[in-house]
């Protein structure tokens, strides 16, 4: 305590000044006790320096993590370990009308493998996209490249409400189809995707990924069936579709025999179709020269059969039918010399009885009248 009008001091505690009676005050110089801080505000403040620590460190992880360098170099790695459901999830369509699903997804990959100059170019380009992004955070260089059956980077939206979201957008491509003949069924990577009506018939199919597409036209009828195939490369287009025309020649075919009532076979098949003199049609079948026929024709003593022919015209004739095989033949030879043999034998001994295996009444009796004459 000190006192203000003599400057006496004292550390007892006093209200006035022994010394002048003055009323005495504390001293500025002496020290005051201050009270600890309680746990609670010790746990506030520990938990504000953790959040904001976490902020900060959350914020860097996250601008770090989207970043459109590590979107590519996860596309990269994707790729290189050919890993489908991982490139899955990192590719986005353009629109709704396409879908990226597992197969289509293990195609590209095995096409990108397959062709690694063009792999190398769209990771030129992609890489051009993510450092422009990155530089400018505009999205010029994927708008400028209006190109088809491609991929592009792009800045979409926001990850974690703070981050810009890069993603890899398909540019996929459609097939516009040529089919000249009628009821030829189309496909594409074994899918069925129409059937043609005739002359003159195209259609557009798709969107397909980028790659390679195998496309398949085949035509049946109830005896016989016949395909053509072809494989068609979609990449880095200007052209919105490809126009592809797939040939598989067919028309109505009719055919005639020699005799009537042939039995029609088709590629070693015998079906309900019997065929005479007159030009009969056997309705529509490929004349790539994919089918063959011909015609059996039954005799008492056995089946004649005309040649084997591949149709390649919308008419065919069996004018030439052997009414007996060369077996046939053979055997009717053999039989005819065996006879003339015996017969002769029988003249010789005048005996009739001789003459046995085939042998008629008729020239049995023939030859007894000719061993009368002679008694």
């Amino acid at each position: 305590m000190e006192c203000k009008n003599c400057g006496y001091q004292t550390n007892d505690d006093k209200k006035f000044c022994p010394e002048c009676g003055n009323q005495l005050t504390k001293s500025s110089n002496d020290p005051t006790i201050k009270k600890p801080l309680s746990k609670k505000v010790i746990l506030i403040a520990s938990i504000a320096a953790i959040l904001s620590l976490s902020c900060i460190v959350f914020y860097f992880i996250g601008k770090g993590k989207f970043q459109p360098e590590n979107k590519l170099q996860n596309f990269e790695q994707a790729i290189e370990d050919k890993n489908t459901d991982k490139l899955q999830k990192l590719l986005s369509p353009v629109n709704d009308s396409f879908d990226i699903t597992k197969e289509n997804t293990a195609n590209f990959i095995k096409y990108l493998n397959s062709n690694p100059q063009k792999y190398d170019a769209l990771l030129s380009r992609l890489t051009q996209q993510a450092e422009s992004m990155s530089n400018s955070g505009e999205n010029e260089m994927a708008y400028l490249n209006d190109t088809y059956a491609t991929l592009n980077m792009i800045k979409e939206g926001k990850k974690w409400l703070l981050f810009d979201d890069y993603q890899i957008i398909v540019t996929p491509m459609y097939l516009d189809l040529y089919m000249d003949t009628k009821d030829v069924e189309l496909y594409v990577d074994g899918n069925k995707v129409g059937t043609s009506t005739g002359k003159d018939y195209h259609e557009e199919f798709g969107p397909f990924m980028p790659g390679i597409h195998e496309i398949k036209a085949t035509f049946k009828n109830p005896y016989a069936a016949s395909s053509v195939s072809d494989e068609v490369e979609l990449f880095d287009s200007s052209e919105s579709k490809l126009v592809h025309t797939l040939e598989l020649e067919a028309e109505e075919v009719t055919i005639s025999s020699i005799y009537d009532d042939a039995a029609l076979f088709v590629d070693g098949k015998k079906t309900d179709i019997t065929v005479g003199p007159e030009e009969k049609s056997i309705g529509m079948f490929p004349t790539n020269e994919s089918v063959s026929i011909y015609v059996e024709k039954e005799f008492p003593w056995g089946t004649a059969k005309s040649e084997e022919v591949y149709i390649n015209s919308n008419h065919e004739t069996f004018d030439t039918i052997y009414p007996l095989s060369k077996e046939n033949q053979d055997e009717m030879l053999n039989q005819l010399n065996e006879t003339l043999a015996q017969y002769a034998q029988a003249l010789t001994k005048r005996d009739a009885s001789v003459m046995k295996d085939g042998i008629t009444d008729k020239l049995k009796n023939f030859s007894r009248k000719d061993q009368r004459n002679k008694d």
